[in-house]
């Protein structure tokens, strides 16, 4: 919006590809810059100093900033050498003859006057709204999700926008492309298989075509490796060892933590750093020596897992949808259709409404038995 671009189209590497990436293919040439290379802060106030002593995470940095007055000043002044040195020994590396040209991080400032923008033409509330959201709090908003659904196509590895010249924001920022030339701008289609399923159809095949990427490999359930490891683990994977519960970072639905024992203050402090980095994604497992194992043949695609529901999580995680993992919305038992149900079973599985609206039929389990009348 700031830009006012048309089409924005943005692509992220796949996992072990990341050799066809630019950006990621200097990471090795920038590591020479480092070599010799001594990096240390100023120190700040004390206060601020016992403040930062025991964050081990950007994401418990950023959050000291926001109640901790002045730090944010403070440690911005105390990082700025190292980043300036950082930045004057990368940017005098080349690749392929050309400088490697570096950046400074986006201030805060600058992001908040973006996201301004942003709420007056999707008529969200700016005080819902803020710089320290994370994408799960951002797919709650829904004027932003509503907007970026009627504009744009998500993907796991993509994100693109483009104006359609109809809404309050096309009008007051018109397509300055011609229209022989903006017609002709479709979304990048995702990879599709052929008829064999050996190779995938050419891009100009697909191209202005609406897909999906249900194909890509990490999609799919994954087999081999992780489902041997599950194998392995079944032990523990049981309903009476979950627990606790994360967060995909991707799909955002919860996945169940198993230990033999009741976790430990260690174990404990291991799946806070792994929720405060946020990175985990479905099918990732945890370090080998943490004690905590999650089933790693899940992948997005996946639906909640059973023992979500157990009697041995229902006390301290909040239902949620099977299908998608949202918690708002869910049918209620009043419900006609989920009362129907219980007619016929004992258990009904909880389902969404926008779950339930694209066809999705309710999981249930122990069906209802009636004597014959004679």
């Amino acid at each position: 919006m700031q830009l006012d671009l048309d089409m924005l189209v943005a692509i992220r590497t796949a996992p072990n590809h990341s050799w066809m990436n630019p950006a990621e293919r200097c990471m090795s040439l920038l590591n020479l810059a480092l070599q010799h290379v001594a990096l240390e802060r100023n120190t700040m106030d004390e206060k601020f100093e016992k403040a930062i002593k025991n964050k081990s995470s950007l994401t418990a940095i950023c959050n000291l900033a926001e109640y901790k007055e002045g730090f944010r000043a403070a440690f911005s002044t105390s990082i700025n050498q190292v980043i300036d040195k950082i930045n004057n020994r990368f940017s005098r590396m080349k690749l392929k003859g050309e400088n490697i040209i570096t950046y400074k991080g986006v201030k805060k400032e600058e992001i908040e006057d973006s996201l301004d923008i942003v709420c007056q033409f999707v008529q969200a509330d700016h005080t819902k709204l803020n710089s320290s959201m994370n994408s799960k709090e951002l797919h709650k908003l829904k004027d932003l999700k509503d907007f970026i659904e009627w504009h744009g196509k998500s993907c796991h590895y993509g994100f693109q926008l483009k104006k359609c010249g109809n809404c309050p924001y096309c009008v007051l920022n018109p397509i300055r492309l011609d229209d022989a030339v903006f017609n002709k701008l479709h979304f990048l289609p995702d990879p599709i298989p052929d008829e064999t399923g050996q190779h995938y159809k050419p891009f100009d095949q697909l191209y202005g075509m609406m897909t999906n990427d249900k194909h890509r490999p990490s999609f799919a359930n994954v087999q081999g490796l992780k489902a041997e490891a599950d194998k392995i683990n079944r032990d523990v994977l049981k309903s009476g060892k979950s627990r606790d519960v994360i967060l995909c970072s991707e799909c955002f639905k919860p996945r169940c933590v198993y230990s033999n024992t009741k976790m430990t203050r260690e174990q404990d402090g291991i799946l806070l750093c792994i929720r405060e980095e946020d990175n985990y994604t479905c099918g990732d497992a945890f370090p080998v020596d943490s004690g905590l194992f999650v089933r790693e043949s899940l992948s997005c695609n996946s639906e909640v897992e059973i023992n979500y529901y157990g009697a041995t999580m229902r006390h301290f995680v909040p239902p949620c949808c099977i299908y998608c993992g949202k918690t708002e919305d869910l049918l209620d038992d009043v419900d006609d259709y989920i009362q129907n149900l219980y007619t016929m079973f004992s258990v009904v599985r909880p389902l969404c409404k926008t779950c339930r609206t694209a066809g999705k039929e309710a999981k249930t389990w122990g069906k209802k038995l009636f004597a014959k009348r004679s």
